[in-house]
């Protein structure tokens, strides 16, 4: 069990992108119509109104005159869940400079052929690649090869990264052909800290919040929304780190993580926050722990 506490990626750790910021022009003074979009830093905003007020402030009047978006493109996978993703054709690449060490990588959500990470140190050079396929291709019999669709791995974390402070971290998300839609959900970098050994009876679900209604003739309306992840974790820690790992999950309270249960599992590699933690103190070498985590 392990967990990578996130590494801010500001606008001067992210030292290189091939996605554009140009999903609407960019605001400057003047008035703008009920409708018109514009980026102001690495947000988007709609006015609500004919205005010429500032988009920041605007959206914080009461009533408001400008609607914040969210995150442009470019921005979503440093910033959001890993539902809003950052999308291009053809493919995406992103260099990060944390300027501190970082030993783990998560990347979730992700859409493509295949990802690659190289972390490169300004004196000594690449000190660590590793490519993975986010197509599945695996198959379990001749019927399935011919004739089923790809599966696709989603969620990805890097946890065997040397711990250089000064380097650079690069990812390229390909894909097959210049026509198809690379994405990246999330990018999470940071420590990797070992909690315990994930058990056996470690469970794994999935909460949906769509809306299913019926008539009063019994015809049914199905309004799709968000599903979450949720994990109950079992783990085994040692009993002489009890304390050191409460420590960990106090200081993490309320605050967006990524939790690995198993790294060639994805379905336990969650980025969210924990509900609730029970740690037993079974005996002198191991004592059980149980940990609820919900996705963002």
């Amino acid at each position: 069990m392990k967990i990578i506490r996130p590494t801010p990626v500001t606008e001067g750790r992210l030292t290189g992108s091939d996605v554009p910021i140009d999903d609407y022009p960019v605001w400057t003074a003047g008035e703008y119509n009920e409708g018109d979009s514009v980026v102001v830093g690495i947000e988007a905003f709609e006015a609500l109104e004919t205005t010429s007020d500032e988009p920041v402030a605007g959206a914080s009047k009461t009533p408001p005159s400008w609607l914040r978006l969210g995150y442009v493109n470019k921005w979503r996978m440093f910033r959001d869940g890993r539902d809003s993703k950052t999308r291009q054709d053809g493919g995406i690449a992103t260099t990060v400079t944390p300027g501190q060490v970082a030993n783990g990588l998560a990347l979730l959500g992700l859409e493509g052929l295949s990802v690659t990470v190289t972390m490169t140190d300004p004196v000594e050079g690449i000190v660590y690649q590793r490519t993975e396929q986010i197509t599945d291709i695996s198959v379990n019999n001749w019927y399935d090869w011919y004739f089923l669709p790809y599966g696709f791995r989603e969620d990805f974390v890097f946890t065997d990264m040397p711990p250089y402070s000064g380097a650079e971290i690069s990812v390229v998300v390909n894909t097959s052909n210049p026509a198809d839609t690379a994405a990246v959900g999330r990018y999470v970098i940071g420590m990797v800290r070992d909690l315990g050994l994930t058990l056996y009876g470690t469970s794994v679900r999935t909460q949906d919040f769509s809306v299913r209604e019926r008539d009063g003739f019994g015809n049914l309306t199905i309004v799709r929304r968000r599903q979450i992840r949720l994990v109950d974790y079992r783990v085994d820690v040692e009993t002489p780190l009890v304390d050191s790992v409460k420590r960990e999950l106090d200081q993490i309270a309320n605050e967006e993580t990524v939790f690995i249960g198993a790294d060639h599992l994805g379905s336990t590699i969650i980025f969210g926050f924990y509900r609730d933690f029970d740690i037993t103190i079974s005996n002198y070498a191991l004592s059980a722990a149980t940990l609820e985590v919900e996705g963002y």
